[in-house]
Order: structure tokens, then sequence, then C-alpha cells
């Protein structure tokens, strides 16, 4: 009786570990909800969410502690944002990893802000990293 509790419990515990989704930067964009007018939330502002990027030259813009990431057939940009409580060591093993073009996977909240052009305004999406634990390089 106790290996039947403890294979369920195994099963569970791995049917739970695959559920969680890791999105590409054109996944997020794709998300229903996660892109609209200016002034208006998306529906996915809010959502906890797993970014996967192989990071590169072409691909990654650093200004200070943000960053901006680029898909991979360069149409979409989300901007990456660390919350103060993370180390800047932390967060700049990411320049690191640029160099080596080393994969990342990074865990977050989607936060959205106005980006206006002179043609048009849209809503856009900020990644914003609550703990260091949440970044991993691969």
């Amino acid at each position: 009786m106790k290996n039947i509790i403890f294979l369920i419990t195994m099963l569970s515990l791995v049917t739970l570990q695959s559920c969680t989704k890791v999105y590409t930067i054109r996944d997020l964009y794709n998300i229903p909800g996660c892109t609209g007018p200016c002034g208006i939330r998306m529906k996915c502002e809010g959502m906890e969410v797993t970014l996967e990027a192989q990071l590169n030259d072409r691909n990654m813009l650093k200004l200070g502690r943000k960053y901006f990431l680029r898909s991979e057939d360069a149409d979409r940009t989300i901007s990456i944002e660390f919350a103060e409580s993370i180390p800047d060591e932390v967060v700049h093993k990411l320049d690191q990893a640029k160099e080596e073009g080393k994969t990342i996977r990074i865990k977050g909240v989607i936060e959205g802000f106005d980006l206006s052009t002179d043609e048009y305004c849209q809503r856009a999406q900020i990644l914003f990293i609550q703990d260091a634990g949440d970044i991993s390089i691969m």
C-alpha cells in the first residue's frame, strides 16, 4: 500500500512539473490578450511565465539593469527588468552568458507599458524578475 501511495505521489509531482510552459519571446506575444492599444491593461499583465532564449550579440541590448531581448526573427522585443533585491552580480551574469552564447531561462511576471511612436501607440511587455533563483543560465 505504501508503494502505491508513493508511486501516485511521484506521478503527480512529475505531471505538475511538466505542466509548466516555457515560452519564447514570440510565444509571449501570442498569448491571448497580450497585445493591445495604449492605455488599456492587457489581460496577461500579472501573469507569471517562464521565458527561454539563447543569448548572442544580435538579440540582447543592455541599459544598466534593464535588458532588451529580441526574438530569433527580430520582429519582437521584450524588456527584462529586475527587482532591486536581486544583486548586480547576478544580473550581470547575463552579460557573460551573452558572450558565451548560452541559453537563459527566467521566470517573471508580465507587466505592461505604453510604447508610443510617431505613427501609433501600443501596449508593450516587461518581464519583471522578482527573485535571483528565477534566473537560470544553461
